[in-house]
This record gives structure tokens, C-alpha cells and sequence, in this order.
């Protein structure tokens, strides 16, 4: 009768030592599914995050080129002005104006001082993202040193005008889009980061 008991003690312990093998195999296979779908979840998360960001930039932008294109909408009409986004698809928005309408021989001109007031208004309207403003030259023969004098000039306007000098950015080596005449480029960012020239 011991023997018996033993034996049915032995089988006991073996069909219990089978379930917790079945069951640790359970636990493993349990403990790499979670691991597997909470780096998912954590890749997920991160591109909601990232469209979202993206979303916001992008809405940004759309703001930015609606205040502007009010503001500014006489002079594009007139051929005077040129609103786009960025070409770098980066949430930028590039306003042109002809530099004979911003600039006369003793530096920024009264139409242009008037209109840097109106984009140091626009960069102003959210204090919360506030409005960085590169200014560039593009176009034209003129000599780098007198271009950089021009930037300097419209740079001191636009602090003039209320925007502070950390929110202005002199870009002396800016690109033209093809422009033959000179022209003063402001490329108007809501971020925290300076546009690259």
C-alpha cells in the first residue's frame, strides 16, 4: 500500500511538474507577446506624436499665410509681393518683396519700414510661438559688402519696428528663386529653432 501511495505520489508530481513546465512556457511565450506589443505601442504613440507635430506645424503655417496674405494682400495683388511656403517643406512661410521698394539709398525706405511694421505686427500675434524672421537679399550684381550693409539696415528696422534682435536672423548667403531683380527676402518661422540661410 506505501508503494501504491508513492507511486500515485510520483505521478502526482510529475503530471504537476508537466503543468508548470506547460504553464512557464505559457508565462514566456506571454511575457514576449507583451514585450513585442508595448515597443508597438510605444512606436505607435511616437507617430501620433510626430503627425501631430506635423499637424500643428502645418496649421502654423496655413495661419501665418492667411495673416500675412491679409496683411500683405494690396501688394500681392499689385505684383509688389510674392507669398509661398517654404520649398523645403519645412513650416516656413517666404514673403518677397522688389528690394527698390524696400530699400532707397539711405537704407530701408518709408514704404518699407511700413511694411516690416506690418510683419513685426503679424510676428507678434501669438506671444505663445513667438515668430522668428530671416532676412535675406537675393538677385541683382550688388557687391556682398553693400548687401550686407541693405540686411543689416531692414534687421535694425525690424527691431525698430518691436521684434527682438533674437528673433531676427541675417541670411547673407541665401538662394534666389530665379529672381533677376534684387529683391528682400523674409522667411517667417514659428519655432524655437533658426531657419537655415
Amino acid at each position: 500500500m506505501a508503494v501504491r501511495q508513492r507511486e500515485e505520489a510520483e505521478a502526482v508530481v510529475e503530471q504537476l511538474r508537466g503543468e508548470l513546465a506547460r504553464v512557464g512556457s505559457h508565462l514566456h511565450a506571454y511575457a514576449g507577446d507583451r514585450e513585442r506589443l508595448t515597443q508597438e505601442l510605444k512606436a505607435a504613440e511616437r507617430r501620433a506624436a510626430e503627425a501631430g507635430s506635423t499637424e500643428r506645424a502645418r496649421g502654423e503655417e496655413l495661419s501665418l499665410m492667411r495673416d500675412l496674405s491679409l496683411a500683405f494682400h494690396q501688394e500681392i495683388a499689385r505684383g509688389q509681393a510674392k507669398l509661398a511656403p517654404a520649398p523645403d517643406d519645412a513650416a516656413r512661410v517666404v514673403l518677397t518683396f522688389s528690394a527698390r521698394e524696400m530699400l532707397d539709398e539711405s537704407g530701408v525706405s518709408a514704404e518699407g519700414a511700413k511694411r516690416l511694421e506690418r510683419v513685426v505686427k503679424i510676428a507678434d500675434s501669438n506671444p505663445e510661438r513667438p515668430v522668428i524672421v530671416s532676412v535675406a537679399e537675393v538677385g541683382g550684381e550688388a557687391a556682398p559688402e553693400s548687401s550686407l550693409l541693405r540686411l543689416s539696415q531692414l534687421a535694425e528696422a525690424l527691431s525698430a519696428a518691436g521684434l527682438s534682435s533674437e528673433r531676427v536672423v541675417v541670411s547673407v548667403d541665401a538662394e534666389g528663386s530665379g529672381e533677376t531683380e534684387p529683391s528682400v527676402v523674409l522667411t517667417l518661422l514659428m519655432s524655437a529653432e533658426v531657419p537655415p540661410g
